[in-house]
């Protein structure tokens, strides 16, 4: 839709034209995409991460806060950690790829120092602190590190170099460096060799992920610290490894169970439905319960701060509870894939039956669907596959016996070297023992 605008006193014409507003860096459109795929339910929290990573994207970022500063309340088993766990994923490549602290750990003031370092003559003056620029940034440019030697020669010539140095190679491999143990040289090393690779790794923004778990049960301490994180972006480290680290590049996520059992309570006398519900009404009420008792635990300066990425995770409905079983079980037959070129399938009534078991107490939320799935497929699969009766290349049928109620593992012993199962075209890697290469991003670029 647009508007033509004729000027005073001339011929000359303006056209207003309406500019959409909903649309997305294409990183944050990927990040939207990923985490929609893998968090059930959780719309609202997709939301204000990918548009506080959009905003980041753009010129009109706050050049001095974090990309996003919010917090996480509801139930356990809603996904609370698990949200910071799939950012951290989509950054580093691994969910654990994230500094992690647990609120019961600084509960005492004094506590503090061994995220911010003590200064001169104190305990603790010489122990490099939790909250260092290295440690924060550590793993995702321990993930580009590993791309960067998968996809550009010069980073890979540059890192064989050093590893040769440091006497780190893999005896089986010398081509690959141990990563583990080169990249604690790595951040350790002051040489022209660090600093060329660095030149390449700081072409974009290193990305952090800070998760601190129970938020609620941390020290004052802790709160005034992150309030200076989210108003300044930065903190001064103290003591012997003395910094200042810059947090602008950060997400930091809160994690509380404040107010849950008010709002389970409320849920069985039908009071609210504590999420289960899609009703607007429900979801303000949720918010308003949670946020009341918020204010009274926290102080105003660090809750206005917060507000507005103040979030209550609900517990799934029996649709997005299936949907969270069904990506638990294909984590378990993509791994078995990639690694094993083992190819797992389950029967209707079996993903039913441990549907069922995973819906039995509402209360724990998706972790239920998580539990079973281990209970009935992943440790029924361990002895057949430490005995080496289920074996690579092999085609694996899971069914649930109707009369006696036990889970069964059948091989397909006609379709275990043929290329169809079933009309699903098998890929040519998967009879090929040496094809194990994963598709990495191309983050660099290539040669």
């Amino acid at each position: 839709m647009s508007k033509a605008f004729l000027k005073k006193g001339g011929g000359e014409m303006s056209t207003m034209v309406n500019i959409r507003t909903d649309k997305l860096h294409p990183e944050a459109s990927e990040l939207k995409k990923f985490l929609s795929e893998r968090l059930m339910g959780q719309q609202l929290a997709i939301e204000r991460i990918v548009s506080s990573f959009n905003l980041s994207l753009s010129p009109l970022k706050d050049p001095q806060t974090p990309i996003f500063v919010g917090l996480f309340l509801g139930g356990t088993g809603t996904g609370k950690t698990y949200t910071a766990e799939l950012v951290a994923e989509f950054l580093s490549g691994k969910k654990d790829g994230m500094t992690k602290i647990l609120g019961p750990d600084f509960s005492q003031d004094h506590l503090i120092t061994s995220l911010t370092g003590s200064s001169h003559s104190y305990v603790g003056y010489d122990d490099p602190p939790i909250l260092t620029q290295d440690n924060i940034d550590s793993y995702v440019k321990r993930h580009r590190m590993m791309v960067a030697y998968k996809k550009n020669a010069r980073v890979r010539e540059l890192m064989n170099e050093l590893s040769k140095t440091a006497n780190i190679l893999r005896s089986k491999d010398e081509k690959l460096p141990e990563w583990d143990e080169f990249f604690e040289h790595y951040k350790n090393l002051d040489s022209s060799l660090k600093i060329q690779i660095d030149i390449i790794f700081n072409r974009e923004p290193i990305r952090s992920v800070i998760l601190i778990d129970e938020f609620e049960k941390s020290s004052h301490a802790l709160w005034n610290l992150l309030l200076e994180i989210s108003s300044k972006g930065q903190i001064a480290i103290k003591g012997k490894y003395a910094e200042i680290v810059s947090f602008k590049n950060s997400f930091i996520f809160l994690t509380s169970n404040l107010a849950s059992d008010k709002l389970a309570s409320m849920a069985k006398n039908g009071q609210t439905s504590i999420g289960f519900g899609t009703s607007k009404s429900d979801k303000n009420i949720n918010w308003h319960i949670a946020v009341d008792k918020l204010r009274k635990v926290i102080p105003p300066e660090l809750f206005n701060r917060i507000e507005e990425n103040t979030i209550v995770f609900k517990q799934p409905s029996a649709d997005e509870l299936k949907a969270i079983m069904n990506l638990e079980f294909k984590e378990i037959t993509d791994f078995l894939w990639k690694n094993q070129r083992i190819f797992l399938r389950a029967s209707n009534e079996l993903l039913e039956f441990i549907f069922k078991k995973s819906s039995d107490h509402p209360e724990f939320g998706g972790r239920q669907a998580r539990k079973r799935i281990k209970k009935y497929i992943r440790e029924k699969l361990a002895g057949p596959l430490n005995s080496g009766d289920i074996r690579r290349g092999d085609v694996i049928f899971a069914d649930i016996n109707k009369k006696t109620g036990m889970i069964v593992f059948q091989k397909d012993m006609s379709k275990s070297s043929i290329r169809e199962v079933d009309g699903i075209e098998i890929e040519e890697a998967f009879f090929d023992p040496d094809e194990d290469e994963e598709k990495v991003p191309d983050i660099f670029g290539s040669d």
